[in-house]
């Protein structure tokens, strides 16, 4: 049994948006090859500016 000030303070935290949700189903990554290229895409620029910066500074 939750008390009044958890709920509150849950309800901050957890809210409840179906269009939110349908356009996360929508554009979710299902595959291992989606997965990797969203993956990649994350970690590949923070090596190219590291590449680069290493350059410079040489």
């Amino acid at each position: 049994m939750k008390t009044a000030w958890i709920r509150r303070v849950t309800a901050l935290f957890v809210k409840s948006d179906p269009e939110y949700e349908s356009f996360l189903r929508q554009h979710e990554a299902k595959s291992r090859k989606e997965i990797l290229f969203y993956l990649s895409c994350a970690v590949l620029p923070m090596t190219w500016r590291s590449a680069s910066v290493r350059r410079n500074i040489t």
